[in-house]
Parts: C-alpha cells; sequence; structure tokens
C-alpha cells in the first residue's frame, strides 16, 4: 500500500540531508521501521519522523555488488529493490524523501518533518514546537539525531536529542506517545552494554520498559524503543517477529533487547496479558 506522507520541511534543508536517502543506515532504519508500524490483526501505527536535521558530511551507500546483494537482500527484498531504484535513478545529490514517498517503502499516514537544528537556544525552542506540532496525531515517533541521545543531561548540540526533548515527545497533553531513538554506539565498550546503559536511561527519564535493537551495517547503531502503554503489546510483538526473521539471521540485527534487564522474550506474555 502507497504512502500517504506528509512533509514538513524548508527546501535549503532539503538539499542538505536527503543524501542520505539509500545509504545502508536507511536500510535497516527503514527495515525496521517498516516491521513496527506494519498491520498486525488489522491494527496499524501512525509513524512520524523527525529528522534532526544538519549540515551533511559523505556517506556510504547501498552499492550494488553481488556481494552486498547476497547479504542485504534477503533482510528485506522489497526494501532493498526499492533502494536501488532510488540510488540507479538519481545522483547523489538529487535524491530526496520525496523518492522514498513515491516508491511506497512506509505504510500509513507518515509524518515527515525535516526542518534544520538550528545552533541557537531559542530558535531550538521553536523548531521543537513545530516538530511536537507537527506530530501530535503519531502513535510512534522516530527521533533521528545524527549521534544519539546527548550523553549528559545539559543542553544538546544540534547532533544529540536531549532526554528532555524526549520525554516532550513521549508525554503530551493529548496523551502518551511511543517514542523510537537512534543512537550511534560509541568506540569504547562493548556494543551489548552501551545499548543497554541507554536503555537504562530512556526507562529512568520515561518510566516505560524499554528495548532496543543493534544494527550492524557498517558502524554499530541502536534503535531504541520506548512503548506506550496503549501499544506496548503490538510493538512487543511485532518487535519479537523482526527479531526472528531474516534480519538477524543475516547478522545485520541482533536484538538483545531487554525490558527491565528481562530478555524481551519473557516479557511477552506479560505484555500480551496487558493488552488483554
Amino acid at each position: 500500500m502507497r504512502a500517504s506522507i506528509t512533509v514538513i520541511s524548508e527546501s535549503a534543508t532539503e538539499k542538505m540531508q536527503n543524501r542520505y536517502v539509500g545509504d545502508i543506515g536507511d536500510f535497516g532504519k527503514l527495515g525496521l521501521l517498516s516491521a513496527l508500524c506494519r498491520a498486525l490483526q488489522g491494527r496499524t501505527l501512525t509513524l512520524g519522523i523527525v529528522w534532526y536535521f544538519v549540515p551533511d558530511s559523505s556517506t556510504s551507500y547501498l552499492a550494488r555488488s553481488t556481494s552486498n546483494e547476497r547479504h542485504y537482500r534477503p533482510c528485506d527484498r522489497p526494501l532493498y529493490d526499492k533502494l536501488q531504484a532510488i540510488i540507479e535513478k538519481r545522483k547523489k545529490e538529487e535524491r530526496c524523501v520525496r523518492d522514498i514517498q513515491e516508491a511506497g517503502i512506509l505504510a500509513g499516514d507518515t509524518v515527515f518533518y525535516g526542518r534544520e537544528v538550528p545552533s541557537a537556544e531559542n530558535p531550538r525552542t521553536e523548531w521543537l514546537d513545530k516538530a511536537l506540532r507537527g506530530t501530535e496525531h503519531c502513535d510512534l515517533v522516530f527521533l533521528d539525531p545524527d549521534n544519539g541521545i546527548h550523553p549528559n543531561d545539559g543542553r544538546p548540540d544540534r547532533k544529540h536529542a536531549s532526554i528532555e526533548e524526549i520525554i516532550k515527545f513521549a508525554k503530551r497533553q493529548r496523551g502518551e506517545h511511543s517514542v523510537i531513538v537512534y543512537h550511534h554506539a560509541g568506540r569504547k565498550g562493548k556494543a551489548k552494554e552501551q545499548l543497554c546503559l541507554q536503555l537504562e536511561r530512556l526507562r529512568g527519564a520515561l518510566h516505560r520498559n524499554t528495548f532496543g535493537f543493534a544494527f550492524h551495517g557498517g558502524n554499530v547503531r541502536f534503535f531504541l524503543i520506548a512503548a506506550a502503554n496503549p501499544h506496548r503489546a503490538i510493538l512487543v510483538r511485532r518487535a519479537l517477529d523482526f527479531a526472528r526473521g531474516p534480519w538477524c539471521r543475516q547478522g545485520l540485527f541482533d536484538a538483545p533487547a531487554w525490558v527491565d534487564g528481562r530478555l524481551l522474550e519473557e516479557a511477552d506474555a506479560q505484555a500480551v496479558t496487558h493488552a488483554g
């Protein structure tokens, strides 16, 4: 089903960051988001994406080669083929998020918030307010800062989301929203330990059970998930289905995903019980 996507952005910003469309990180990111938002027992989740746009640096793409195709394509053949079609059709500087819309990659009424993150404090407050308004009707909001969550609870820089910002996306006057936060693994420490540390930070801030995935396409990337109570059972079940699928068998994702220090599988029965 083709997505009905709302893109909230500025043309100058699009030129800076849309070159990311089609990179290896995009492949894993879109694969996970598609899996979490797909229909399950007649239920879908409306997705909002906040890009945290900043001036760009170089990136590596899903170059078509026999070795890459054998490794990546089995994870999600339709997604792989659609991204390859975008890459082959357009030069790097011509690609944009609208290519993803036209390819029908994401289901549901997806909202893209693509305004550039300002460097000054006051404009960042305005940027955040607009992002919150733009995603207020979304069930699940994905925050995609370049480097992830700021290492301390102080004022964030342009490449990080602050804990305070994440709280605002998760807890609103209209009710609680589920959030997914991108976080880039550091060079020190084992990936699993880093993942669990960030999940604990998120759990402490939001007072929710959290779980997450590590993606191994090039650099290690984390996707931290804090489900609101109305979505918890369905997100846990979809995450379990994803963890048992080809992404993990190919070694691109592993899922040492934790909820209150327990393996995600051990929380599945409890989540389903609460849903009933």
